[in-house]
Parts: C-alpha cells; sequence; structure tokens
C-alpha cells in the first residue's frame, strides 16, 4: 500500500468506519458516467445547497448524499 494514494487513504477510512467525501475528476470518465447514472436513478438521502456572493460571481454548490447504491 503506497502512502498518501488514494486507494491507500480510502482503505484507511473505511477500515475504521469512517465517513468521507473523494472528489471524483472528468479524467476517470468510465466512474465519472456510472456515478452521474447513480445520481440520475438513485434517491437521494440528503441533499443540501448553498449559495455564496462574493468576488463579483455567485456560486452555487448544490451536494447530495446516497447511502443505498444500486448501479455503481
Amino acid at each position: 500500500m503506497q502512502q498518501g494514494c488514494q486507494s491507500a487513504i480510502n482503505e484507511l477510512i473505511i477500515s475504521r468506519k469512517s465517513n468521507y467525501i473523494l472528489a471524483l475528476k472528468e479524467n476517470q470518465s468510465s466512474f465519472l458516467e456510472q456515478v452521474k447514472d447513480e445520481f440520475t436513478f438513485s434517491k437521494s438521502e440528503t441533499t443540501i445547497e448553498d449559495i455564496n456572493y462574493g468576488y463579483g460571481r455567485i456560486e452555487t454548490r448544490k451536494s447530495s448524499v446516497i447511502l443505498d447504491f444500486k448501479h455503481l
């Protein structure tokens, strides 16, 4: 297990039964499509929207949580 690599960190977090959020980049196209399908076809448990105003722009961030993955 390499120190600092994403999969090693994921395994450590899961082994300690902790919660986590990981970023998914567009260069992981196959996995990205699976995640998009999950959010399209599964029911999210919680969705939170945050709107910030500053630096001459409006930023909207939306976060959804799915606990029971069916399409991934």
